[in-house]
């Protein structure tokens, strides 16, 4: 009898050790879902910007009386530049993350700073400079889109015939930077994809 008590403790306690082997595989989380190659930059940046909320969450309160930092605005260095695959500069832009309604205001406020830009960067005051500047034989953009809706964020033309000069890229870029800044939410900037 004794034997048979021995035998059923230590079958009880295979078992109870296998059952809980097991429940440990089972309990693993679920692998991360599949990104496809196109939006992995993407989903790459959307963690990190998440991760970043987060960590300023759970920082201590800051002294008020210093200014605040510039929220992060990263711009994709292909944006504007010459594309040799499609043999003219990318023209066309979207801006990922950030309130949809503070990137549109921002995005109609650079497309105005955009017109007034002519091809040796110089960002004029008004449109009666940037006018001038035309009339001088200077190039200036054609036409600047509104921002329209698509999945990825608010995506903008400018319309340069194909062709964006370094140093009016440069303006393009440091006015992208100052008018997202004041939406105040850290976005990410990149090429259209067709």
């Amino acid at each position: 009898m004794l034997k048979f008590v021995l035998v059923v403790i230590v079958v009880a306690l295979v078992v109870y050790v296998v059952v809980g082997a097991l429940g440990r595989r089972r309990a693993r989380p679920a692998p991360p879902p599949e990104v496809a190659p196109e939006d992995r930059e993407d989903f790459l940046w959307q963690v990190r910007s998440r991760a970043q909320q987060q960590r300023r969450r759970d920082e201590p309160a800051q002294d008020t009386s210093a200014p605040a930092p510039a929220p992060a605005v990263t711009i994709d260095p292909a944006v504007f530049a010459h594309d040799d695959v499609q043999g003219s500069s990318n023209e066309t832009f979207t801006v990922i993350g950030g309130d949809a309604a503070a990137v549109a205001g921002a995005l109609e406020r650079a497309a105005a700073r955009f017109m007034r830009v002519d091809e040796t960067g110089t960002e004029h005051p008004d449109d009666a400079t940037a006018q001038a500047c035309l009339e001088q034989g200077r190039y200036t953009p054609n036409y600047v889109s509104d921002p329209v809706p698509t999945a990825r964020g608010p995506q903008v033309h400018v319309d340069c015939k194909g062709v964006i000069p370094a140093e009016m890229a440069r303006t393009f870029h440091r006015i992208l930077r100052e008018e997202l800044q004041h939406a105040g939410a850290p976005v990410r900037v990149s090429v259209a994809h067709a």
